[in-house]
């Protein structure tokens, strides 16, 4: 997995009032255009028969997804469970922000790390 993919993966799956509170507490963020605006939707969730046999449909999961580009010009992307437009614009917020070398670091340490050992 890579690096990009360990911490999209990581604001997907956060709790929202924590991704909230982490975010808060950045001094300053840069403007975003917006790219795609939170939408919801459906997709179908496969599974296999057993976990290894025959693929079939199992149902449908409610997704929010969102696309904006930091002032820097990083585009962020986000697909979450649920409805929450705001966890959706946000994930895709710090996704574009974590793309820039410069602040990757401390968003790891103030964001992305508190999150995840908050998962566990």
């Amino acid at each position: 997995m890579t690096q990009r993919a360990q911490w999209m993966a990581v604001l997907a799956k956060a709790d929202w009032s924590a991704l909230d509170a982490a975010c808060r507490q950045l001094e300053q963020m840069p403007d975003f255009t917006t790219l795609r605006a939170p939408e919801t939707g459906l997709v179908m969730v496969r599974a296999k028969t057993g976990g290894t046999g025959n693929p079939f449909n199992m149902g449908e999961a409610t997704v929010t997804r969102c696309a904006v580009v930091s002032d820097a010009g990083h585009t962020g992307h986000a697909y979450i469970l649920g409805r929450n437009h705001d966890h959706a614009r946000t994930a895709a917020q710090i996704d574009s922000l974590m793309q820039d070398e410069a602040r990757r670091d401390e968003l790891w340490a103030r964001i992305i790390s508190p999150l995840a050992h908050a998962a566990e």
